[in-house]
């Protein structure tokens, strides 16, 4: 069978181009500095603040006051990202960007994550059967 081998990158849906950027995520905490860069690249924006802890709302909370350092918070919407990032963020009168996470196929046997999911789906549709 087909293998793709994915990363997850960060998409916000909003312009945070130019912006002091506060990310929170669910991310592994290995991955904190790969995600910053990222997104710095990316975005030409300057992320000032990542936390891993999106999952841990104590944690969330004491990291989130660096969001005094940031303009906006770009946050996935899942776990605390709404009752205690998004709430922080805008009682600091901080934008939100939400995000989500965009599969890039970075090895495997396929080069189209897209046309993979498909076939999948097609031969489910035709079988009655998920391989």
């Amino acid at each position: 069978g087909d293998v793709a081998l994915t990363v997850f990158r960060p998409e916000p849906h909003g312009s945070i181009e130019g912006r002091r950027v506060f990310l929170a995520t669910t991310a592994s905490p290995a991955m904190r500095e790969t995600l910053r860069r990222y997104v710095e690249d990316t975005y030409a924006c300057d992320v000032v603040g990542v936390s891993t802890n999106l999952s841990n709302r104590a944690r969330l909370r004491e990291e989130l006051q660096q969001l005094d350092e940031a303009g906006v918070l770009l946050t996935e919407i899942k776990a605390a990202s709404i009752d205690v990032a998004a709430a922080t963020a805008h009682a600091m009168d901080c934008d939100v960007v939400f995000m989500h996470n965009r599969p890039v196929v970075v090895g495997g046997t396929v080069d189209s994550l897209e046309e993979a999911v498909r076939t999948v789906c097609t031969k489910a549709c035709e079988t009655g059967e998920i391989a």
